[in-house]
């Protein structure tokens, strides 16, 4: 796997008009968004099928989601891990974990509760899809700032006429 951030999707790309075609030739055709919002998979819960429909509906709308990507993977990857995330969270800090984040072995020393580890991975993984999809603050920011254009000051002496000289010209002394 290269290093690095991975590509942008040609879509994205062409909104923020940051496309540039010379750098594209090459790369293969992009699969066709999709137009309407896809239906969940079977097996996920309900939590996790509402998340799925929330940001479909955001993906399709903006036209990132593919079909046949593996934008819908992708996708069922961040309901799921969501999912998980919201039940680990709600086991250590609803009271269903009585002994908390911290947890004390036999011998006395404190180590931290395995299902929080988990959370946290859970976590990550969830703000990595949202990083993948576009859908997080700087991830927007990026895409807001790229497709601004950025107004060029006016000179304040732009009706003068620059004449060659000088010495850095090689004019007269």
């Amino acid at each position: 796997m290269p290093a690095g951030r991975p590509p942008k999707p040609t879509q994205q790309k062409v909104e923020q008009g940051t496309l540039r075609e010379h750098r594209e030739r090459g790369k293969g055709p992009e699969p066709p968004p999709m137009m309407t919002v896809p239906p969940p998979p079977s097996g996920l819960s309900v939590r996790a099928t509402v998340v799925w429909k929330h940001h479909a509906e955001v993906l399709v709308k903006r036209r990132y989601l593919a079909e046949d990507g593996g934008d819908l993977l992708a996708l069922e990857v961040l309901a799921r891990e969501y999912d998980r995330y919201i039940e680990l969270h709600e086991d250590i800090y609803a009271g269903k974990e009585p002994e908390g984040v911290s947890l004390v072995d036999v011998a006395g020393k404190c180590y931290r509760n395995p299902k929080d580890i988990a959370m946290d991975a859970a976590l990550h993984n969830v703000q990595r899809q949202l990083a993948e999809f576009g859908l997080t603050p700087s991830a927007r920011a990026r895409a807001r700032s790229a497709a601004a254009p950025v107004p060029k000051p006016e000179d304040p002496f732009g009706e003068f006429k620059v004449l060659p000289g000088g010495k850095r010209f090689g004019g007269a002394p």
